[in-house]
């Protein structure tokens, strides 16, 4: 899924990225959040992830936002998606899921 060689995390391996969800940016920081609810934050930019990441498992729906495409469960809108823990986030006009 992941090739951590170019994940921008030093001892990524020591992070279940099986189980990573959605990555949320501000700024130069990102903070990844797990199924179990956990979060962690690093001072990398929301970019830095989006090289690495495989395109057919996550997709980036804004500036702020990359999530994991099985774990959207519905779209409400063309500018709305909801998550399978019923997180809404909004989607930029240009991104399409």
């Amino acid at each position: 899924m992941t090739n951590l060689s170019h994940f921008p995390i030093v001892r990524a391996e020591h992070l279940n990225l099986e189980e990573l969800i959605y990555l949320h940016g501000i700024s130069n920081y990102t903070f990844l959040y797990f199924k179990d609810g956990s979060h962690c934050l690093y001072a990398k930019t929301l970019g830095r992830f989006e090289d690495s990441l495989c395109g057919k498992v996550y997709v980036r729906i804004s500036k702020s936002h990359i999530v994991r495409r099985d774990f959207i469960k519905d779209k409400v809108t063309p500018r709305e998606v909801v998550l399978l823990n019923g997180l809404r986030l909004r989607v930029a006009r240009r991104r399409a899921v």
